[in-house]
């Protein structure tokens, strides 16, 4: 894979890796907050959610999850 193919599928990736990592965020604030809140920053519970997304390679090529 050339150079800018390579920049390109990696500004793919993270970009979808911000947006799994914002809407996890989201739906995890929402719950903290039926919850009555928890300590753990919503951000970081989201980003640790990506990557034992990552790790058990629920991803394609271009960052999105693969169909299950």
């Amino acid at each position: 894979m050339n150079g800018l193919a390579h920049e390109f599928y990696q500004e793919i990736r993270e970009r979808n890796k911000a947006k799994f990592i914002k809407i996890a965020t989201k739906g995890i604030e929402k719950e903290q907050k039926e919850q009555g809140g928890v300590n753990i920053p919503a951000f970081l519970e989201a980003e640790n959610a990506y990557n034992q997304f990552k790790n058990a390679g629920a991803f394609d090529d271009y960052g999105y999850l693969k169909q299950m």
